[in-house]
């Protein structure tokens, strides 16, 4: 079933069943709006209340019983917003927003489940009504959950590009899906909080943002789409529990909070630079370590070696840049540091086991 609603321009505010009350002057400020309501398990009644009163050139599509999609394109702003619920007791959302102009809004959040979120962008600012403020998004592995109601007051910077893939699931069912007695430290950190919201946050692994990839590039569709769904899903959050094992490790090793900060610069800057990166020296001079405490300090919070990390990294970005077919395999190679194709190539295949030139296709 799709619907196509004719544009609105108007002052709201509606609620929306067990989610959020958005208040709001625009139609597009409104559906920017539709990411954090995602976030709040942006289920059936409530999306389709959502893209009602809002209005706006949106259309929504019931691509199965448990599968619904909207997607927009409007004067500043374009995306979309998949909302699947999982036989195993799991809601996964899964979105994509593009700001072409600057974009704030504010948003009333009841309870919800406990939420994991990846994410890859250039993230958005997050204020709450204490005035605590904080970056979400933008390569981050996120744990959140509301409480009681609260207002979150969100902006995003014009030009922003931002993709998440969301598992919203209660505590006790983790346990259940994971085999285990109580949730690891980060995740029983935020469901045992007080605070009306909570979050922490941590770097994603190389692993995360490959899922991340494979979400958004999901083009499996007919009676085997929902399996596929169901076990991507599970993927993720063996994955996500795998990750906060590792952070807890590393705090089990003491690293220092500085230290922590001093090791995500290391990854921000590989990051920036696949196609030269610094040498162990450079890396160690940049962030005021020596070259031992770095190497032991950045295996142990990101789980491998500094250039295996890193090898990994570029293997991930040639995929992603592979899947959106607007690169040759020889510039795709030239873009992560490699000046022999051939070279890359082997090294693709010996990662995924699959040439680079056979990604995207049947």
């Amino acid at each position: 079933m799709k619907v196509n609603l004719g544009s609105v321009e108007s002052q709201v505010v509606f609620q929306l069943p067990g989610s959020v009350t958005v208040r709001g002057g625009s139609a597009n400020v409104k559906l920017q709006s539709m990411i954090i309501q995602a976030q709040e398990r942006f289920q059936g009644a409530a999306r389709d209340c959502a893209v009602a009163t809002m209005g706006g050139d949106a259309t929504t599509e019931e691509v199965s019983l448990l599968e619904h999609r909207v997607n927009w394109d409007q004067d500043g702003c374009s995306g979309f917003v998949i909302d699947v619920t999982l036989r195993c007791s799991v809601q996964l959302c899964v979105s994509q927003t593009r700001a072409r102009d600057a974009q704030s809004f504010a948003v009333q959040g009841t309870p919800t489940d406990l939420m994991f979120t990846l994410s890859r962008g250039t993230g958005a600012t997050l204020t709450l009504d204490d005035g605590t403020t904080c970056t979400t998004g933008g390569g981050a592995l996120e744990i959140t959950q509301i409480k009681r109601p609260v207002t979150l007051h969100s902006s995003l910077s014009a030009g922003s590009h931002n993709e998440y893939v969301i598992l919203s699931l209660k505590p006790e069912r983790m346990c259940s899906l994971l085999g285990i007695f109580e949730l690891p430290a980060l995740a029983r950190e935020v469901a045992t909080s007080s605070d009306a919201y909570c979050r922490v946050a941590l770097p994603m692994g190389v692993e995360l943002f490959r899922l991340l990839d494979e979400m958004l590039a999901c083009a499996t569709a007919g009676s085997s789409r929902q399996l596929y769904l169901e076990g991507k899903g599970l993927e993720i959050l063996a994955r996500i529990f795998d990750e906060l094992n590792s952070a807890e490790d590393a705090r089990t090793h003491q690293l220092s909070p500085s230290d922590v900060e001093r090791l995500q610069e290391v990854k921000k800057t590989l990051l920036a630079k696949l196609e030269a990166p610094p040498s162990l020296a450079e890396l160690a001079r940049q962030v005021g370590m020596g070259q031992t405490k770095l190497k032991a300090g950045f295996r142990s919070l990101f789980g491998a070696p500094i250039y295996s990390y890193l090898r990994d990294l570029r293997m991930t970005e040639a995929h992603r840049l592979l899947l959106l077919r607007d690169l040759s395999v020889t510039e795709v190679a030239a873009r992560i540091g490699y000046a022999n194709p051939s070279k890359f190539a082997a090294a693709f295949r010996k990662h995924f086991g699959i040439s680079p030139s056979s990604v995207g296709h049947p």
